[in-house]
């Protein structure tokens, strides 16, 4: 999986196959949170 930070004007809401898509603020914000390797289960 991959997170993908993008400035807010480009922000769209389609993204690829395991591809999350975040605002410049929110991918910092998660990257202090989580270490890689964590497990993350996505819940639609």
């Amino acid at each position: 999986m991959a997170f993908m930070e993008r400035p807010i004007p480009t922000l769209s809401t389609k993204s690829g196959h395991r591809c999350v898509r975040l605002t410049n603020w929110d991918a910092e914000e998660l990257a202090g949170m989580v270490k890689p390797g964590v497990v993350v289960r996505f819940v639609n």
